[in-house]
C-alpha cells in the first residue's frame, strides 16, 4: 500500500491543491474459495477479501462537476451533477462511475461535486473482481464525501452496485462479488447465502500453508457474453425442473431432480451447480476442522466440474491448475472467478512457496510464451476509509 504522502503527491499531479482535504477509500479484491457460478443460482458461496484492491483519492469541489481520472488510463470524464448519464461503450471503464453516480442520485439524492483519482494494485480481468471493487469503492467514496448522517448499510450498498452491473453495464452477475467486498473481514471467509442474503464469517487460518493466486495474464474478451450465456442456460435448466418440482433456485435441486433435464448441455450446467453447492458445505467442515488436505481435494473437484460440466476453464487455466495439482507440496488447486482466463488458486506449503512458483512459472512460460503472475493472498478487511494511522 502506498503511503498517505504518496497518495497526496499522485492526487496533486492531476488536481491542483485547494483548501479541501483529500481522503482515501479502499475496496479489496476478492478471491472465491469455493462456490463458483453459484451466486446467480441462489446458493451458498465462500469468498474472501484480499489485500490488493482499488483505492480512490477524493476531494470536494465548489462547483457542480465531478472530475474522475485513473492512473492506469488516459481516459478522463467530467460531468455535471445534474446530468442524466447513459451507458456509452466509447467510455469503456468510465461507465462504472457513471452508473454508480446515476444510481446514487436516483435512489439517495447523493450527488456531491468531487475530484476523484483511482489507483489499483489489483489485476484487471483476472477473476479477482476488479470491476466490483471499483463499483463499491466509488459508491462508498461518493456516499462518505456527501457527509450523510444516515448510516450506510453495506449489504444494501452491495445490492445497489450489483444492480448497476446488471442494468447499467449489462453483465448479469450475482451478488457474491459485491457482497464479499463490502462484508469481508480480516482472516475470515464469508459464507453467503445468495438467495436470502444471510451470511456468517468462517475463520480461515492456513497455518503452514499459503493460498497462492496464479494469474494467467490472458485477456478475457468473450467473458461477458459467455457469462450471460451460462446464466441463461441455468435458468432454462431450472424451468425444466420446476415443471415437476416446487423449487425456487437451481441450487435447491437434488441429484435425482436433475434427471428431469433432458437436454444434455443443460444437464451438465445444472450438475455443476448442484455439486458445487455441496462442495461449499464440505469446505465449511474442512475449515472448521482445520483439515487443509480435505480443503485441497475439494478445490480439485471444483476445477474438474468447472472444466467438464460448466466448461468455463481454458488451456491457460488448466496448465496452471494441473501443474499445481502435480506439485508435491500443493494439496489442491482450481480456477477461480468467471473463467476463460483470469486466475487460479492453490493451497501450497509455505516453506516451498518459492520452489512452487519457480516450477509452475517455468512450465507455463514454456508452453504459452508469456509469463503468469503469482502472489500469496492475505485475507483483508472489506470496504473502508483509510486514515493517517493506517499508514503508520
Amino acid at each position: 500500500m502506498k503511503t498517505y504522502s504518496e497518495f497526496q503527491q499522485l492526487f496533486e499531479k492531476y488536481f491542483p491543491a485547494n483548501e479541501e482535504s483529500m481522503r482515501v477509500f479502499f475496496a479489496p479484491g476478492r478471491v472465491n474459495i469455493i462456490g463458483e457460478h453459484i451466486d446467480y443460482n441462489g446458493g451458498l458461496v465462500m469468498p474472501a477479501g484480499i489485500t490488493q484492491g482499488v483505492y480512490i483519492m477524493a476531494r470536494k469541489r465548489h462547483d457542480e462537476q465531478i472530475h474522475i481520472q485513473s492512473l492506469f488510463s488516459p481516459l478522463q470524464k467530467i460531468w455535471n451533477i445534474q446530468d442524466s448519464l447513459q451507458y456509452d461503450e466509447n467510455d469503456d471503464w468510465l461507465n462504472y462511475p457513471k452508473g454508480i453516480f446515476q444510481m446514487l442520485k436516483e435512489k439517495y439524492n447523493c450527488m456531491s461535486a468531487l475530484d476523484m483519482l483511482i489507483y489499483s494494485d489489483l489485476p484487471t480481468a483476472s477473476g479477482l473482481s476488479s470491476s466490483a471493487a471499483l463499483e463499491l469503492a466509488l459508491a462508498y467514496t461518493m456516499w462518505q464525501m456527501q457527509g450523510r448522517s444516515t448510516p450506510l448499510d453495506l449489504l444494501t450498498l452491495a445490492v445497489d452496485c450489483q444492480q448497476v452491473e446488471n442494468k447499467f453495464i449489462g453483465v448479469q452477475c450475482g451478488i457474491m462479488d459485491q457482497a464479499a467486498i463490502a462484508l469481508t473481514q480480516k482472516d475470515k471467509a464469508l459464507l453467503l447465502n445468495c438467495s436470502s442474503l444471510t451470511f456468517k464469517h468462517i475463520p480461515f487460518t492456513l497455518g503452514a500453508y499459503t493460498l497462492v493466486i496464479m494469474n494467467t495474464n490472458k485477456p478475457r474478451s468473450l467473458i461477458h457474453s459467455a457469462f450471460n450465456e451460462r446464466r441463461s442456460q441455468c435458468e432454462k435448466a431450472l424451468q425444466l425442473i420446476q415443471t415437476k418440482c416446487d423449487i425456487k433456485n437451481l441450487c435447491e435441486a437434488s441429484e435425482e431432480q436433475l434427471e428431469l433435464i433432458s437436454d444434455p448441455l443443460l444437464y451438465k450446467r445444472a450438475k455443476h451447480v448442484v455439486s458445487e453447492s455441496a462442495r461449499v458445505l464440505q469446505m465449511c467442515v474442512a475449515l472448521e476442522k482445520n483439515n487443509l488436505i480435505s480443503a485441497g481435494e475439494i478445490l480439485n473437484q471444483s476445477h474438474h466440474s468447472l472444466r467438464h460440466d460448466y466448461e468455463v476453464s481454458c488451456a491457460e487455466l488448466n496448465e496452471l491448475v494441473f501443474k499445481a495439482q502435480a506439485h508435491p507440496h500443493c494439496v489442491g488447486a482450481r480456477m477461480t472467478g468467471a473463467g476463460f482466463g483470469g486466475c487460479a488458486i492453490a493451497l501450497v506449503e509455505t516453506a516451498f512457496y518459492d520452489s512452487f512458483v519457480e516450477v509452475i512459472a517455468k512450465a507455463y512460460h514454456l508452453k504459452f510464451k508469456y509469463p503468469a503472475s503469482f502472489y500469496p493472498a492475505e485475507i483483508s478487511a472489506g470496504l473502508r476509509e483509510l486514515f493517517i494511522n493506517d499508514y503508520l
